[in-house]
């Protein structure tokens, strides 16, 4: 019997949110009246929070943390701690801590009730809020989380805290031009259970004997209603399936070496005889289905067979490098405690870019301050995606202790790429990046296709500068072509 139609445009909750619990209550300033979860078997579930502040408070501190957790295990994502009324105040402060931004512009898009003018105090109420994908934490994907807001006084008393695990699901799953002429659909379905897990089940009936299979498959990036192809690919399985250490296509090597791992009841043997089933049911969705290469995005992906006599031509495609730098600029300012002896940017015609900066530090610095900024730059304007400055030597010896996140990404880029700088103070000597190939290694996080500004100074406690560099670099679509794929091999 044939599924009904309407099961198979069923889509799932975007977002679903497993526990919320308000914690270590009492709190010496607020009263909470309210702080549940209601998961009603219809319609989206609603969060209650409402909370009295008995006291007004002038210093109100707001930290939050985002974890990526998988069973009992939990990975950072992002997060900081801020002066609320200072953020309000002062513009400055906005511009040194993107993530207290993005914590700011989620609670202005959602319960914007809630940002009132210091001193605070009061009653605050968001209750009925839905539960939607508005609520989905910017620069995550699917997976299970945990999130974690405290807001303390200046005294490091609580007035509210809070606990959430919530999942983040796919979509949609849709299967589409049905009924076939030569196959017919038993089931296809997406399944969300209470736990958070999806499950993905399809089953087809083969009508026809088929002796020509052909797949499309294709894999885009999706931004609001645009899509850029990421990957894909149209072969004949039967011919291709026959060898697959032979293949010289890499999409094509790619795509079953793909279901060879996540679905091997697939790869049956042509031709496909009439009666023959393929059941695809109780497949988890888990990290382990995205593709190595992915970056944090949404996708959509395509796939498509059919039989030699609905003849179907694909074209189209665009190559490009992940990162080009267009622009290095480094100086050392004429300094008396520094020399820059080389920095240049070298561009072959074949093989990557390749940076060399050679820095001499003559005079031990025991103070380091490091500056640096990244913006999003189109045309001649430039916005900050994010920055931070901090004190190099007081890092390293403090590594155990809580670190602004954005101070994270930038050890964390320069341990991947060029561990050499990292030395311990005091600071002198020479200081050798050169040969560093410029590859997706070097893609900042947080950072999507465009085009970018980048800026970092070093400079002593007397604020004279050790070096400055400047950089244009643009951050684009991974190279798809027909024969030559360095990515998947």
């Amino acid at each position: 019997m044939l599924a009904p139609k309407e099961a198979f445009h069923k889509s799932s909750r975007p977002f679903s949110i497993k526990r919320l619990e308000c914690v270590g209550q009492p709190y010496s300033y607020t009263t909470v009246m309210k702080c549940n979860l209601e998961s009603p078997r219809q319609g989206p579930q609603i969060v209650n929070i409402a909370v009295s502040v008995n006291q007004p408070v002038t210093k109100l501190y707001v930290s939050t943390n985002v974890y990526i957790k998988h069973r009992q295990s939990l990975t950072f994502v992002y997060g900081t701690t801020f002066e609320y009324c200072e953020f309000l105040m002062r513009n400055q402060s906005r511009q040194t801590n993107p993530v207290a931004v993005i914590v700011y512009n989620y609670a202005k898009h959602n319960f914007p009730q809630v940002l009132r003018p210091c001193p605070f105090s009061g009653f605050f109420n968001v209750t009925g809020l839905p539960v939607d994908k508005n609520l989905i934490p910017p620069f995550v994907t699917p997976g299970g989380y945990l999130g974690y807001q405290r807001m303390f006084s200046k005294r490091n008393e609580t007035l509210l805290q809070y606990e959430a695990e919530f999942f983040i699901f796919l979509k949609r799953f849709q299967c589409t031009g049905y009924p076939y002429e030569i196959s017919r659909l038993h089931y296809c379905h997406l399944e969300t259970f209470r736990n958070g897990t999806q499950v993905a089940g399809v089953v087809i009936q083969i009508l026809n004997n088929v002796h020509k299979v052909n797949v499309q498959s294709g894999m885009y990036i999706q931004y609001l209603r645009t899509r850029t192809m990421l990957l894909a690919t149209t072969m004949e399985y039967c011919h291709q399936s026959k060898d697959l250490v032979s293949i010289e296509n890499p999409t094509n090597k790619f795509a079953l070496n793909y279901a060879q791992q996540h679905l091997p009841q697939l790869l049956t043997d042509c031709p496909i005889r009439a009666g023959a089933w393929f059941n695809i049911t109780g497949m988890r969705i888990s990290d382990s289905l995205i593709p190595s290469f992915a970056v944090p995005a949404t996708y959509y992906v395509e796939l498509r067979i059919y039989n030699r006599r609905n003849q179907t031509v694909f074209s189209g495609w665009l190559e490009a490098e992940p990162l080009v730098i267009k622009r290095l600029d480094c100086t050392d300012e004429k300094s008396k405690i520094s020399t820059l002896l080389l920095s240049q940017l070298t561009t072959p015609r074949n093989g990557p870019q390749i940076v060399d900066v050679l820095l001499d530090i003559v005079e031990p610095t025991s103070k380091l301050l490091i500056i640096f900024n990244l913006y999003t730059q189109y045309l001649q304007t430039k916005t900050l995606l994010y920055g931070t400055t901090f004190e190099y030597c007081d890092l390293m010896k403090n590594l155990n202790t809580q670190i602004n996140p954005v101070t994270v990404i930038a050890l964390s880029v320069a341990r991947e790429n060029f561990p050499q700088v990292l030395q311990q103070c005091p600071f002198y000597g020479l200081v050798n990046v050169t040969g560093l190939q410029v590859n997706n290694k070097l893609i900042p996080p947080y950072a999507p296709h465009g085009t970018y500004y980048f800026s970092i100074r070093a400079s002593n406690k007397r604020n004279q500068t050790i070096v400055g560099c400047t950089s244009e670099f643009y951050i684009v679509q991974q190279a798809l072509f027909t024969r030559t794929l360095s990515m998947l091999g």
